[in-house]
């Protein structure tokens, strides 16, 4: 996860609950237990986006108030550039499921003629050999 997304999933934690498991925030912001989520929520607090305490002993995080993020243009027009990309790549993914399912009812096709074709030689040796 980029310092970014986690500072975001932390904030987003905060919103839902005053008291979190630091526990619940090392999951959610994919760092072990530690120092390193400790050094992560000092930083989150310097930012003066979130106000909170760490109680280490107890394993919580006691919030008392966060700014909710901003959503500029420069942010939407960044989504904007992410959700046209994925349009592009879901409608080349559609392609390729649809010619793969092309391919496998023609081959389907191709295989039952052929089982036909050889259950109808079956069929003629055993009607010649009464």
């Amino acid at each position: 996860m980029v310092a970014k997304e986690r500072h975001a999933a932390l904030i987003s934690m905060c919103a839902e609950r005053d008291v979190i498991p630091l526990e619940d925030i090392a999951k959610k912001v994919d760092l072990p237990l530690g120092e390193e989520l400790e050094e992560f929520l000092i930083a989150a607090l310097r930012s003066d986006e979130i106000k909170a305490t760490i109680d280490e002993r107890a394993g919580i995080l006691h919030v008392t108030s966060y700014l909710e993020p901003k959503f500029g243009d420069d942010q939407w027009k960044q989504l904007s550039q992410t959700i046209d990309a994925m349009l592009e790549r879901i409608a080349k993914a559609s392609e390729y499921i649809e010619e793969c399912i092309e391919q496998c009812r023609d081959s389907t096709l191709d295989e039952c003629e052929e089982s036909e074709e050889v259950e109808d030689d079956e069929i003629l040796y055993e009607e010649n050999s009464d």
